[in-house]
């Protein structure tokens, strides 16, 4: 192979990507979690509705382990926490939603969220910084009652991690690359020889 041929090649294995970066969906077992007595999970754990409650002032579906509950194991490249919301705020409410994840460590606030009125959506939560020390997770969900009134609720759905494998190299492209940095080991040997 001559060399004005050997240095694009070389030049095109480098640029070649090693690998593609799948990610994987981790659904959370909502069944796992501590339930207020107004608070309905479904039966797979795939899902919960919280309902306002005379007797609370805050109506609780958590996994903290802060407080001894079994928390989230954090995956091996965790990407993101991410979940579905529906809010519904009775008529004169002023009450509020609030999702927050806790650090197993320390109980501190990693992320959250809040919500002062009817609304639906979807969060996402980046979560690829945080302290690798961190091996579980605490999630909360809180319905809040400012009012006298006790017709709120809140549902959540769709409850899942993501976290990503990191690329792993093509055996073809290590071996394009392997040859490419070979052949170069070859020429730069041959002119030394010269």
């Amino acid at each position: 192979m001559n060399k004005s041929m050997l240095i694009p090649l070389l030049v095109f294995s480098l640029l070649l990507p090693f690998g593609t970066l799948s990610a994987t969906t981790i659904p959370i077992d909502l069944t796992k979690f501590y339930a207020d007595p107004t608070v309905v999970v479904a039966l797979d754990g795939s899902s919960a509705t919280l309902y306002e409650d005379q007797n609370l002032i805050t109506v609780l579906l958590s996994n903290d382990p802060f407080f001894g509950e079994p928390g989230i194991p954090v995956p091996l490249g965790l990407l993101t926490l991410a979940f579905n919301y529906s809010f519904s705020e009775g008529g004169n409410n002023g009450d509020n939603f609030y999702a927050k994840v806790f650090d197993e460590v320390t109980g501190g606030i990693v992320k959250d969220f809040s919500l002062d009125s009817t609304g639906a959506g979807g969060v996402s939560w980046d979560l690829t910084g945080i302290d690798p020390k961190i091996k579980l997770l605490g999630l909360e969900f809180q319905l809040n009652s400012n009012d006298s009134f006790f017709d709120s609720f809140v549902n959540v759905n769709t409850v899942q991690m993501e976290a990503g494998t990191a690329a792993v190299p093509e055996p073809s492209t290590l071996i394009l690359l392997g040859s490419g940095l070979a052949s170069l080991l070859g020429i730069g040997r041959k002119k030394l020889l010269h």
